[in-house]
């Protein structure tokens, strides 16, 4: 793959895939015209609490699918029967802990799916499946604008485009998309915060005791997904007296960057030593909808750098409980980093802001909340 991106130009690449993309189309067309032929009218809905099924597009460890475990493990604990339905036919989301939703294969089981109440799409591959089924209420659950995942020119961008107009409710995890929706799309979301789960998430006995003369700085995000920022942030502190560990669910550091320890695809109920192994978070995303690394950094002790990316003033605030750089401008992350490494005072102060911060952020709430949602 590597060297396949290195011959072709991406603008090339890009090309070649749209005949793929405009095919798939055409195909989801087809399947719609069946589905409205011959689907008969829902049944009415009877449990109380109505059942809710999510649909995932993959069982691989995201920050999108963490949240849609907290949602269902909770929701059943409320006494709702859950379920999760995964596109990629897996079947196992054991790296969540304590996970107690039966997971299954979307395409093996879409009849069992469609006996639910409730079935929520999480993505935009996922809300085109959901149009497709025989469901009693249909919800979309926007995690961010999933068409800045695509280059400019891709086909992909005015397939993921039209979900936001699809016939759904809609909920989300961000006042800026419930804003987003309602300006480009017309949709009403109802607003469900993130929460962060203390019992996971709080400072605990490191994988390694930090060093006594040096500061440790995590970098965290898929290195294979440019916009995660990781290059940037490799970047930003190749020159900086530091030891610099890294955690990817996808892809690996390059060889030319300054990597002290490298962690993939980690378990949730692992990340807390990580973080609680080091002092400085820097996150350098360019497209996120409610990023969750951050809030989890400063529930176990450590304080973040983040970009001005869209959600991140859904908590972070500057100088009180982080620091706000920008992806494009490693001079001025660099200087951020050597500030909060040379001022003890500083780095406290942030600190305790972000432990005050993590402990506004409940679930229960939340989820309390969804329920309603769900219930009405």
């Amino acid at each position: 793959m590597e060297y396949y991106q290195k011959i072709v130009p991406q603008s090339l690449r890009i090309k070649i895939r749209n005949i793929q993309y405009h095919f798939d189309d055409l195909i989801f067309h087809s399947r719609l015209i069946l589905h409205r032929l011959k689907t008969p009218p829902p049944p009415t809905s009877t449990s109380k609490p109505p059942s809710i099924c999510y649909i995932i597009p993959t069982t691989n460890i995201t920050g999108g699918i963490v949240v849609v475990c907290e949602h269902a493990n909770r929701l059943k604990k409320l006494g709702h029967r859950t379920l999760i339905a995964t596109l990629d036919n897996g079947n196992n989301l054991n790296w969540f802990p304590h996970q107690s939703v039966e997971v299954v294969s979307f395409q093996k089981n879409k009849n069992l799916v469609e006996s639910f109440d409730i079935v929520v799409a999480t993505g935009w591959s996922t809300a085109y499946e959901l149009l497709l089924l025989n469901a009693k209420r249909k919800v979309y659950f926007v995690q961010s604008d999933e068409t800045r995942f695509y280059p400019p020119k891709s086909f992909l961008r005015n397939r993921v485009n039209r979900t936001y107009s699809f016939p759904f409710e809609f909920i989300t995890e961000a006042k800026w998309i419930k804003t987003w929706l309602k300006k480009n799309f017309q949709q009403t979301a109802t607003h469900i915060p993130n929460g962060i789960n203390l019992d996971i998430f709080h400072p605990t006995k490191p994988l390694e005791a930090k060093p006594k003369n040096k500061k440790r700085i995590l970098l965290e995000g898929a290195i294979n997904l440019a916009f995660k920022g990781m290059a940037e942030a490799f970047e930003a502190v190749k020159d900086i007296d530091c030891e610099i560990w890294c955690v990817s669910y996808d892809g690996k550091p390059k060889p030319e960057w300054r990597c002290d320890r490298f962690f993939e695809k980690v378990p949730l109920q692992k990340m807390p030593k990580i973080y609680s192994s080091c002092d400085i978070l820097l996150k350098l995303s360019k497209v996120e909808g409610f990023f969750g690394p951050p809030l989890e950094m400063m529930a176990c002790g450590g304080v973040p750098i983040v970009s001005r990316v869209t959600g991140y003033n859904e908590y972070i605030k500057n100088n009180y409980n982080a620091l706000v750089t920008n992806t494009d401008n490693p001079q001025l992350t660099k200087k951020l980093i050597n500030h909060l490494i040379t001022n003890p005072t500083l780095y406290r102060h942030l600190q305790i802001g972000g432990q005050k911060t993590a402990k506004l952020f409940n679930w229960d709430i939340s989820v309390t909340k969804l329920s309603t949602f769900y219930g009405r």
